[in-house]
């Protein structure tokens, strides 16, 4: 395999001076343990990235006092419009009977 003379130059760490590079147990025990515990941290880590999380949330409605709109288009063309109403019931048992609030009924001319 041919070196490649730049690559030489392209070092991260400066070669540092003679007697600092003394290898020991110690400082073996400590880039092993070293070494662990990032592998350790990035496993975790990853793990927890990885994770989807539900959350069930409940919160109170604070516009319970508001109307709903409801649209509805309807065609009864045998019934006459005197005798159509609508009732309305919500989640909390809150009944309406007769709604005359933005009705319009319209005679068809079919």
């Amino acid at each position: 395999m041919a070196r490649i003379p730049s690559l030489k130059s392209l070092n991260a760490f400066p070669h540092a001076e003679e007697h600092l590079l003394k290898k020991t147990y110690s400082g073996a025990v400590v880039t092993i343990l070293g070494l662990l515990i990032m592998i350790t941290l990035f496993v975790h880590e990853l793990q927890f990235y990885l994770t989807t999380y539900t959350v069930h949330q409940m919160s109170v409605d604070l516009k319970r006092g508001e109307t709903l709109p409801i649209h509805v288009n309807m065609s009864f063309p045998s019934l006459p419009c005197e005798v159509l109403s609508v009732d309305a019931i919500d989640m909390s048992g809150k009944h309406e009977v007769d709604l005359h609030t933005n009705i319009w009924k319209v005679t068809s001319s079919l």
